[in-house]
């Protein structure tokens, strides 16, 4: 019997399979309903994550750059100066660090993963509640991603996030290199539908972006405006939009005391 969509609950039929880490022969269900396509259920985590950062992800830190960016754009566009931020599955704490050093109040949090760069502000040792909520390359991992979602927008209702939607033209398991065979850590995949779903359980509004940057909000975001602000991420002045003086010489202080 095929399992229900992970998302929204209805029924789902038969996408493909794929080998996963060269040993596991595993099924793919898409939802009749809102698109999502879904493994099996995933026995196969806990060797996947023997490494929490998988090999091939040769573009960490590139990527944490430019989100960023992205990020800084995002909070001077819709925000208010001060705001607090908290990057969710935060990873080795790069995008934490990168935030903080343009001026932006970031924390870090992720019970998966060792903090390294940014030891000292984890999410427990924020003063305030958080305004803005980042979370990249972590909802294809959600195992539950409803409800892992609902949980982030208890945090804060304003979500930025990244996932790679689905192509319109459906790439079978194998013809895709988003489904990551390789490293077996992604096991969802959204679509638009899907999206929205989520949105209306959370009583939220998304737009996306390149098919790849979404984000959740009480507001409604016109698509274009969001589109152009994080285009204007990869030009020259993006400096010129920070939220103010860095926090690096501060932080470094505020660790020596601790």
């Amino acid at each position: 019997m095929n399992p229900v969509c992970r998302v929204c609950g209805e029924a789902t039929h038969s996408f493909g399979e794929a080998l996963l880490l060269a040993k596991h022969r595993v099924h793919y269900f898409e939802c009749d309903v809102c698109g999502y396509v879904q493994t099996e259920d995933p026995y196969w985590l806990e060797e996947a994550y023997q490494n929490p950062v998988n090999l091939t992800d040769t573009g960490l830190l590139g990527r944490n750059v430019m989100l960023s960016r992205m990020t800084l754009l995002l909070l001077r566009r819709y925000f208010k100066k001060g705001d607090f931020v908290l990057d969710y599955s935060g990873g080795y704490g790069v995008l934490t660090r990168l935030l903080r050093d343009a001026g932006a109040e970031c924390y870090w949090h992720d019970p998966y993963t060792p903090n390294v760069f940014a030891r000292g502000f984890e999410m427990h040792r924020a003063a305030r509640s958080f305004s803005l909520v980042t979370s990249f390359e972590s909802f294809e991992h959600f195992v539950h991603p409803l409800e892992e979602i609902r949980k982030i927008s208890q945090i804060s209702s304003e979500i930025f996030f990244s996932t790679r939607l689905l192509p319109p033209h459906r790439p079978q398991p194998g013809q895709w290199w988003y489904y990551g065979l390789e490293h077996g850590q992604h096991i969802g995949f959204f679509t638009p539908a899907s999206l929205a779903h989520i949105a209306k359980e959370l009583g939220l509004h998304v737009v996306s972006a390149f098919g790849a940057y979404h984000f959740l909000s009480r507001r409604k975001i016109h698509p274009l405006s969001f589109a152009v602000t994080l285009a204007f991420s990869r030009t020259p002045f993006v400096s010129l939009f920070h939220p103010g003086p860095s926090l690096t010489v501060r932080d470094s202080e505020f660790l020596s005391r601790i």
